[in-house]
This record gives structure tokens, C-alpha cells and sequence, in this order.
């Protein structure tokens, strides 16, 4: 029976889960370092490797929506590379776009609802979040400080299945919280 061990980095912890099929896993454990000290989120996943001693582990890769790798991504790619040297495991990135089973369960619904309402000449508008490249530095950067929805990027974009419910509907680019 293969063991995996399943990796979600981020900035500040590293989620933890393992899995005897590969399909249904189970958490571990949430470690948790410094901002952006991957060094100590290494020295804790190597330690967890070695207890644990799984045959493969998957490590989440955050690639962009238009198949690009971000800066995320690229801190995945080096993390994989040297855990992979350093326990001598074999490390798969695994894609993880569109995999967030509560995300995805909406859409359906959310066109239906937009789908019902312009069949009953119901006046439609979105709103779209927006930012600029320098989202870190602005007041919500800093207490929110994930990048998302940078005007341009696919992250930005309305899914191609909303975008076709909403039609001709009005959609408002949003640039603040509140």
C-alpha cells in the first residue's frame, strides 16, 4: 500500500495530511513558522517526513489560472525541489486550481439564479473585486494581506459559465472592502 503525505504551503503554516489511497485523506497536523521562514517550515516537514515516512509526498502548487506559475508557485516549486533532495522522497506538485469542492459546488446555483432572474426581465448587476499591482501596499493590503483579483490577471476574471449567464449584465469593478 503506497503512503502519501500531503503538503499545503503557505506564508505562515504548512497543512499537513496523509492518505493509504491517495483519494481520502486525513489531517495530520498544521505546522506553523515565521512569515515566510521556510527554512523552519522545512526543518518541521523533514522531521514529520522522517516519523511518518511516506512513500510519496503531494505538495499543493497554487499555479495561476492561465497556466502561468506566481510567486507562490515558485516558492512550491523550490520547497518541492529541496524536500525532495533533502528526504530523498519522491515529490509531486499537484495543480490546484479549480479543486476547492465548496467553490466549485456553487457555480451551478449561481448561474441558475442569475439564468432566473434575467428570464423575469430582472435588472442585473455584479460586482467584480478589483485591484491594482500595488494591492500589498494599500490599507486593505495590509490587513488582508493575500494578493487576489489583480485587475488583468485570470485571477481577476468571471468564470466563462457566470460570465455567459450574466449576458448583457452590468458588471462593477469594486476597488476597496466594505
Amino acid at each position: 500500500m503506497t503512503r502519501y503525505l500531503g503538503l499545503d504551503l503557505g506564508s505562515v503554516t504548512c497543512g499537513v495530511s496523509e492518505s493509504d489511497t491517495g483519494f481520502i485523506a486525513r489531517t495530520v497536523v498544521t505546522l506553523r513558522f515565521k512569515p515566510d521562514d521556510y527554512d523552519s517550515a522545512m526543518d518541521q516537514v523533514l522531521e514529520l517526513v522522517n516519523k511518518e515516512k511516506p512513500d510519496i509526498i503531494v505538495l499543493g502548487y497554487p499555479k495561476l489560472l492561465n497556466d502561468d506559475v506566481g510567486e507562490r508557485g515558485h516558492i512550491c516549486e523550490e520547497f518541492g525541489a529541496v524536500l525532495e533532495q533533502e528526504s530523498g522522497i519522491k515529490v509531486v506538485l499537484w495543480d490546484e486550481r479549480y479543486t476547492t469542492k465548496e467553490a466549485e459546488a456553487i457555480v451551478p446555483a449561481v448561474c441558475r439564479k442569475i439564468e432566473a432572474a434575467a428570464a423575469e426581465n430582472t435588472l442585473i448587476f455584479a460586482t467584480k473585486d478589483t485591484h491594482s499591482e500595488n494591492y500589498m501596499e494599500t490599507r486593505e493590503g495590509r490587513f488582508l494581506p493575500v494578493p487576489h483579483c489583480i485587475k488583468g490577471t485570470d485571477g481577476w476574471d468571471i468564470r466563462p459559465e457566470v460570465k455567459d449567464a450574466l449576458g448583457d449584465a452590468r458588471v462593477i469593478e469594486k476597488y476597496s472592502f466594505g
